[in-house]
């Protein structure tokens, strides 16, 4: 999931999030974050361009 994390900074980032099973039975949740930020800018350029 591409997610936006405020409209006043430009910081996009990629969401990710995992279950963690134990014994057969929910036990949590790994969640982590790729910013993308600059990805995104050049992106944005090269459709500019």
């Amino acid at each position: 999931m591409e997610v936006q994390i405020s409209p006043q900074e430009a910081l996009v980032v990629l969401l990710y999030a995992a279950p963690i099973q134990l014994a057969g039975a929910a036990a949590g949740l790994i969640v982590y974050l790729i910013d993308t930020t600059r990805q995104k800018i050049l992106e944005q350029q090269f459709a500019q361009s």
